[in-house]
């Protein structure tokens, strides 16, 4: 299948509203952000991703990643100290990010402070926690292997698509971004219609339905 643009992808998901569940299952149900909820409910946001992180107790590498962020983008700052021992960041980077940068939302597996005052901002973060103890903002060592891996780690999700629900982020990586994902969303969502019909009003087992397909044996 041929690469199409990244841009009609997103508009066929906004437009849509392709869930994260639909999402992760037509990319081989994975690809998903462990552990994030939203901030606010019931929001549907689709965007290119924008990569930072957040390591060694320090959150400098985010203050100056994200004066690169574009309009639009999907802000994921990822936590390389792998707990919620600090918070990545609060309401001013927040704010920073969504209302300077114009960015449609951020995601994080870290943890954030600033709780109350980004919600009442109606600002759209997925995230893992809060906590109020928060990072240092000096500059921290960069080891050869951290540097290695955050590079890594921007060649992998710039230019990703992240799809953020209630449910959680799925990232679309760039490899899956062409014309096969319709089809494979557009399946699903057929497949989705006869389970429904079978399950909610043909009253059958959902073993029945969903793991032995009896409903293909009829058109056979």
């Amino acid at each position: 299948m041929s690469n199409i643009n990244v841009n009609h992808i997103i508009k066929y998901i906004e437009d849509n509203k392709i869930s994260t569940a639909e999402i992760g299952d037509a990319i081989g149900k994975k690809h998903s952000i462990i552990n994030v909820r939203p901030i606010i409910e019931n929001i549907h946001i689709v965007g290119k991703v924008f990569y930072s992180c957040g390591y060694a107790e320090s959150n400098w590498p985010i203050h100056n990643d994200i004066v690169d962020v574009k309009e639009n983008e999907i802000v994921y700052i990822e936590d390389l100290n792998h707990n919620n021992h600090r918070s990545l960041f609060g309401e001013l980077v927040s704010k920073y990010i969504i209302n300077t940068r114009k960015a449609k939302a951020i995601v994080t597996n870290g943890s954030i402070r600033d709780y109350r005052d980004i919600k009442d901002a109606s600002l759209m973060l997925w995230i893992n926690g809060t906590n109020p103890i928060g990072s240092f903002n000096t500059k921290p060592t960069f080891t050869d292997e951290i540097e290695e891996y955050v590079e890594k780690q921007r060649d992998k999700f710039n230019g990703s698509i992240a799809v953020c629900d209630d449910d959680g982020v799925v990232i679309i990586p760039k490899n899956d971004i062409n014309d096969l994902l319709l089809v494979n969303i557009q399946k699903l969502r057929e497949q989705e219609k006869i389970w429904k019909e079978c399950i909610l009003i043909d009253k059958w087992s959902t073993m029945d339905t969903i793991c032995l397909k009896k409903y293909l044996k009829g058109s056979n």
